[in-house]
């Protein structure tokens, strides 16, 4: 599921410079904490760029990026 996000946003942007690798990492940190939410995946299954994109706030009030 990380790897999905990572690849998902770099793909989006068509970029793969430093500020977009970074922000990279946390659109899949955002799609790899639906994965422990449940068993399987029920929870991703549910995921949408609108859940992800509340993930990535709340990414953001918690760190400096």
């Amino acid at each position: 599921s990380f790897a999905g996000g990572f690849m998902g946003h770099i793909a989006t942007t068509g970029q793969t410079d430093f500020l977009t690798l970074c922000k990279a990492v946390i659109y899949g940190s955002a799609c790899a904490s639906a994965t422990c939410e449940a068993f399987g995946p029920a929870a991703l299954a549910k995921l949408d760029m609108a859940k992800i994109e509340e993930r990535v706030a709340a990414f953001r009030k918690l760190t400096s990026f």
